[in-house]
């Protein structure tokens, strides 16, 4: 399982794949629509060009889904973790919370204890 910074890593470098695929895609696009310059090989050849640049694209899509997916599950498995720390945290600091309670009223037994020990009253 990949971390978040290589998820977005990965999403990213697609995105600027399938960006520049669109573009050769449209020029491509461009060279066609000029078919009085083509002769029929030439036509043929961009013709090919351009379906095997769309399928690419296709492919480019469909992991540019993936990798979306995966940024998403990471983002979502982060913030899982982040709420569990937050909730260790707060129950570390109750805890320790709860054992200075114990503590200050253990030492305060023991003075109380001292005390009563060491000032008792005269007898009379």
């Amino acid at each position: 399982m990949q971390n978040l910074s290589l998820a977005l890593a990965r999403r990213d470098a697609l995105r600027r794949r399938l960006d520049s695929l669109q573009e050769e895609i449209n020029a491509q696009l461009r060279n066609l629509s000029r078919s009085d310059l083509l002769d029929g090989a030439q036509r043929w050849l961009a013709q090919s060009w351009l379906k095997s640049l769309k399928l690419e694209k296709k492919d480019c899509a469909h992991a540019l889904d993936e990798a979306e997916e995966q940024v998403a599950a990471r983002r979502e498995d982060l913030t899982g973790k982040a709420r569990d720390r937050e909730l260790l945290d707060t129950l570390k600091q109750k805890q320790s919370a709860r054992h200075d309670l114990l503590e200050r009223r253990e030492e305060r037994k023991q003075n109380d204890e001292t005390a009563t020990i060491r000032y008792r009253p005269a007898s009379i």
